[in-house]
């Protein structure tokens, strides 16, 4: 029951990123990871942020679900990254 909510709400963090990257880059923003600026560059944005938000996801069904700690973690790295993201947020 833990692992189910903590992978729901790494998925809801997905969410936040995908969204708060998006408007970044709308307002002239770059990403600053280089792995998915490369990924944006080949598949395009939008596509790149739901492939990475989606691997995300099943890797932590796939391999996480019994390590609660390893969700715990995931989740606070991406808690991060959109909080991040939301100070980086023009105003």
């Amino acid at each position: 029951m833990l692992a189910a909510a903590l992978i729901f709400i790494l998925l809801v963090l997905q969410v936040l990123d995908y969204r708060t990257t998006k408007t970044i880059l709308a307002f002239g923003g770059k990403e600053l990871n280089p792995a998915m600026r490369w990924l944006m560059d080949r598949v395009g944005v939008e596509e790149a942020l739901t492939l990475k938000g989606t691997a995300v996801v099943v890797v932590a069904i796939t391999f996480f679900r019994e390590y609660v700690l390893a969700l715990v973690a995931m989740d606070v790295i991406f808690l991060a990254v959109v909080l991040f993201n939301y100070r980086s947020m023009p105003k």
